[in-house]
C-alpha cells in the first residue's frame, strides 16, 4: 500500500490535470456544437481523462530523448572501430524505435 500511495501522491497532478482537460473538451464541444452538455458524458469524459493520465503519466519524455539522440550522434561520427560503431548504431536505433512507439 505504501508504494502505491507515494505512486499516486507523485502523480495526482498529472492525473487530476487531464481528467480537467476532459472534461474541458468535452464542455467546450458541447458548446461549440450547440449542444446541451449532460452529466454523465461529463463524468465519462472526466473519468477517461484521469485514466489517460494515470497510465500515460510523463508520455514520451521527447526532451531527453533528442538530446540523447544528438549525443549518441556525434559520438558515433568519431568512431573508428566498426563494434563500437554497431554498439552505436544500435543505440540510435532503439530510441527512435522507443519514440515513435510512445
Amino acid at each position: 500500500h505504501k508504494k502505491l500511495r507515494e505512486f499516486i501522491n507523485i502523480n495526482h497532478e498529472l492525473v487530476n490535470s487531464h481528467g480537467l482537460l476532459g472534461g474541458m473538451a468535452y464542455s467546450l464541444n458541447c458548446e461549440m456544437n450547440g449542444v446541451k452538455t449532460d452529466p454523465f458524458q461529463f463524468g465519462l469524459s472526466v473519468g477517461i481523462g484521469v485514466i489517460s493520465g494515470f497510465v500515460g503519466r510523463d508520455g514520451a519524455d521527447a526532451v531527453r530523448n533528442v538530446k540523447k539522440y544528438k549525443s549518441i550522434s556525434n559520438i558515433s561520427k568519431t568512431l573508428v572501430s566498426k563494434k563500437k560503431i554497431a554498439l552505436y548504431t544500435g543505440k540510435l536505433s532503439v530510441i527512435k524505435k522507443d519514440f515513435l512507439a510512445a
